[in-house]
């Protein structure tokens, strides 16, 4: 058996000498594509190196202990003499190399004769007979050296090649894959290096994805090693594979690594390398003065069945704050078919239809954004940017991994009925549309539209049957569709609050939005902020008056406190006070979109713990704040104005501000009026859930919450074979199993709790970076507060460190002296309320409420977006 085999003369049924790889070089070099030349040294050289110096017994000695002594084995490898005739036809292998006019650089050259000292650019590497094995790559786990030698020096890279087979990594692989040891054996490949311009690999399939209609190329400067070894991001592009055309490019830098002609000659060559082997093809290559080679082809393993749902992209970085938590099945069948209802007509004002694809869905119980359904609507959409559109809604928690799952070519694109025609068909009247939801409007519409809502009687539930009740549910769900006003002028809103920060980045030099912040504050018109100041107002009220303080501080519950309260005159203003809130804020609740979340009205003596909080807070007053926030915004609308110096922009600027300050409280104000809706709708379910409860249909009465809307109506009539308890019991159990899940805030297919660990992150980390929404620098004690409804207290002065915020974590805003909120953006209520009482603001910090704890300093950047964990001593 001979112990070299020039790559030229290797043949199929060679494999058991020479190992996979030099087939597969062989075949492609058999076929006429391009390979550089070389010779096998074969596995029968191996064998003989090893009965040479009794190697097999030694390295068996090595093996047998408790811990393999693997480190030994290689040295014995290298070091051992090779055979006399191992060394003669290398050698002469060696010598006809180097008089090759096969040359890299693609010239021919006259041949010359060979001396011991010639020295040659060689690339020596190994092929493993167990290599390229069905569902057994041995990918990387051998040693390649690329490089100048002469003979002696390739005498000796061929030992290490073989000593590779005893690396830790390749020791691991053969034992995780049960393969024998005594199995492990190697032919070592010698060929002329490609002085490689660029390299990297070609699939002649898409290899994350599966399909099998798509070619991927992956591109390097220079070698490709820093590519196979992961040391370098490569440039990516996917080609249709009927015509070549690249469908979608990501490069790595600014340069481009490859021109797309360079890039589809290899896409040709590696759909030829694919055809003799009648499979897929990983394909390594390198381009050498303009010419391409071809240096390793093997079948790609593990290759997946496409389905477009196991690479969708999943986020919750925005709906974590609107429906924050676990849903329930009542609030899923109602709330969950509403939002994609309402943005459904959103898109088809812009002329996109969703059809079946649904903008929102369930992942352990939780409202996930689907990254992938928004990015095909607005890759379709003229002139937009997917990729920022992305980063809005994935926020900080968007990897490179996900930015390239979501870098869609049009192949992948969901069914989605959308373009620039369709567009600009809508764009008239789209416009005319919006035309007629100004500001001054906009006020207006919302003024009468809470009168309305405060003037409808409200329904007497003794008058309704269990049926009735249903159909009321159904008739107070209704006042959610607010209707093309309600989303116009919130749309309006949007389009303003945005313009204004572009225009001062772009004329005032605001890069991080902190002027931008300010021009909006203490607008004095937002409902959810009063609210927070009438309960401040309650508890001043009860600091003023000696008699107020002895019943309200004397710590009973409100039953017993209220009792005490009817029988003084201060006490009954008191009261009158107290329910004049409860009928304007009582609608309030932690995660208040959620309608399984109790109302404050329902919790007085959660809310008589924030006024006896604010009666005994000293000093701080939000009033005097908003006020000294209001003046100071109009000062900074002077000092801008007095920096424009081209007066149509001093028109536009001043115009846009207004509009912008106008619409935040009338967007803020528009979510108000639909947390009434759903406090009105709580009560009608409450009420049903109550009676169903009474006569045994259910348990309890929350467990109402636990059907289906389209339940409701069978477990009222009883019907045959519905049982309403067993249902219930079986959700209520997965409710609890979904509560201890702690899914990652972006994620890739379908949500499995063994695959998709929680977010990782330092809980030591010093510097957390988030979104600045609300300018201003102040350090302070920490308080961590993770549940709204609780007996915790924000003292004067303390930052409230917070998972979301919505109105009802108003009463926590008022004293505290910054916000920090894990989840959040620009236009969410805690940036706008924060904004409105003028408070240091940063969000979309991820895992502050894991990271910070209450009592540590911490320091609050909101012009920057940085939030400091200050450790003793530090200033």
């Amino acid at each position: 058996m001979p112990f070299v085999l020039p790559l030229s003369r290797v043949r199929k049924t060679d494999a058991p000498l020479v190992g996979a790889k030099a087939v597969n070089l062989a075949r492609l070099l058999n076929n006429h594509l391009p390979v550089p030349d070389g010779f096998c040294v074969t596995t029968e050289a191996w064998q003989a190196h090893l009965r040479q110096s009794d190697l097999r017994s030694l390295v068996e000695s090595r093996l047998a202990g408790e811990l393999p002594l693997l480190a030994e084995i290689r040295q014995l490898i290298s070091e051992a003499p090779l055979p006399d005739a191992v060394q003669r036809e290398i050698a002469e292998a060696f010598s006809n190399l180097a008089t090759s006019s096969q040359k890299p650089e693609g010239k021919s050259q006259k041949p010359k004769q060979a001396g011991v000292s010639t020295r040659l650019q060689l690339a020596v590497r190994s092929s493993g007979t167990a290599e390229d094995l069905p569902g057994h790559s041995f990918a990387g786990l051998y040693d390649t050296i690329l490089g100048e030698a002469d003979l002696e020096r390739c005498l000796a890279l061929v030992k290490r090649c073989w000593a590779s087979l005893w690396t830790e990594r390749a020791f691991k692989y053969r034992e995780r894959n049960h393969i024998d040891h005594s199995r492990a054996a190697m032919a070592v490949l010698v060929q002329r290096l490609v002085p490689a311009d660029c390299a990297g690999v070609a699939f002649t399939a898409d290899p994350v994805s599966g399909r099998r209609d798509r070619l991927v190329v992956e591109a390097v400067p220079g070698f490709g090693d820093k590519l196979v070894s992961g040391q370098a991001v490569p440039d990516r592009f996917r080609l249709d594979r009927r015509n070549l055309r690249v469908v979608l490019r990501t490069p790595a830098g600014t340069a481009p690594v490859l021109p797309d002609r360079t890039v589809r000659n290899v896409a040709r060559l590696a759909l030829r390398a694919e055809r003799p082997a009648a499979t897929t093809q990983d394909v390594e290559w390198a381009v050498a003065g303009g010419r391409v080679w071809l240096l390793q082809a093997r079948p790609i393993t593990g290759l997946p069945d496409f389905d477009p749902a196991d690479h969708e992209v999943w986020s919750s970085s925005n709906t974590a704050e609107v429906l924050p938590g676990v849903l329930t099945p009542l609030v899923w069948s109602t709330l969950g078919d509403y939002i994609n209802r309402l943005l459904g007509g959103t898109f088809e004002r812009i002329g996109v239809s969703l059809g079946r694809h649904r903008f929102v869905g369930d992942v352990a119980g939780r409202v996930y954004t689907n990254l992938s359904t928004f990015t095909g609507i607005v890759k379709r959409m003229p002139f937009a940017s997917s990729m920022g559109q992305a980063r809005m809604f994935g926020g900080a928690a968007l990897t490179p991994e996900h930015l390239a799952r979501l870098e869609l070519d049009p192949g992948e694109l969901p069914d989605i009925k959308a373009g620039a025609w369709r567009t600009l068909v809508r764009l008239p009247g789209l416009l005319v549309w919006l035309s007629r939801h100004g500001t001054g409007r906009g006020r207006r519409w919302m003024s009468e539209a809470l009168a309305r809502h405060e003037r409808a009687e409200r329904p007497d539930f003794a008058r309704f049957d269990e049926s009735g009740l249903v159909a009321l549910l159904d008739k107070t769900l209704q006042g959610l569709l607010v209707g093309d006003d309600g989303l116009g002028y919130a749309l309006v809103g949007m389009t303003y609050t945005a313009l204004l920060y572009d225009l001062c980045r772009k004329w005032l030099g605001d890069s991080a939005g902190a002027f931008a912040g300010r021009l909006l504050a203490g607008t004095g018109e937002l409902q959810s902020a009063q609210a927070g100041l009438e309960l401040w107002r309650l508890g001043r009220a009860v600091a003023a008056d000696e008699r107020l303080r002895t019943l309200v501080l004397a710590g009973h519950p409100w039953l017993e406190t209220r009792a005490a309260l009817v029988s003084e005159p201060a006490g009954r203003d008191f009261l009158a006070r107290w329910d004049r809130f409860v009928v304007h804020h009582g609608h309030h609740a932690r995660g208040e979109m959620n309608m399984f979340q109790p109302r404050w009205h329902e919790q007085p003596d959660y809310l008589l713990g924030l006024v006896r909080g604010y009666a005994q807070s000293a000093g701080h007053d939000p009033e005097a704040d908003i006020t000294r926030r209001a003046a100071d915004r109009d000062r900074l609308t002077r000092e801008a104005l007095g920096r424009l110096r081209n007066p149509l922009k001093r028109v536009l600027f001043r115009y846009v501000a207004e509009q912008a300050r106008r619409s935040a409280a009338i967007r803020e104000n528009l979510k108000d009026l639909a947390i009434r809706v759903l406090a009105a709708t709580r009560a009608v379910i409450v009420e049903l859930g109550r009676r169903l409860a009474g006569r045994g249909v259910l348990a309890e009465a929350d467990d109402v919450f636990f059907l289906r809307f389209e339940e409701l109506q069978p477990a009222v009539a009883g019907a045959a074979g519905f049982g309403a308890r067993q249902l219930v019991s079986g959700r209520r159990t997965e409710y609890e199993r979904n509560l201890a899940l702690n899914p990652p805030a972006v994620f890739v297919g379908r949500y499995d709790p063994k695959v998709h660990v929680p977010d990782t992150f330092d809980p030591d980390a010093q510097q957390l970076t988030g979104l600045a929404v609300s300018p201003g620098i102040v350090t302070g004690p920490a308080r961590v507060v993770l549940l709204a409804d609780r007996s915790v207290r924000v003292l004067p002065g303390e930052i409230l460190v917070a998972p979301f915020t919505d109105p009802g974590w108003t009463p926590y805003f008022i004293p505290a002296a910054g916000i920090v909120m894990d989840q959040g953006g620009l236009l969410s209520h805690g940036s706008i309320v924060a904004r409105e009482y003028g408070i240091p603001a940063v969000v979309n910090v991820g895992p502050a409420t894991r990271i910070v704890k209450t009592g540590q300093r911490v320091r609050v950047d909101g012009n920057r977006g940085i939030v400091t964990v200050l450790r003793d001593g530090t200033p």
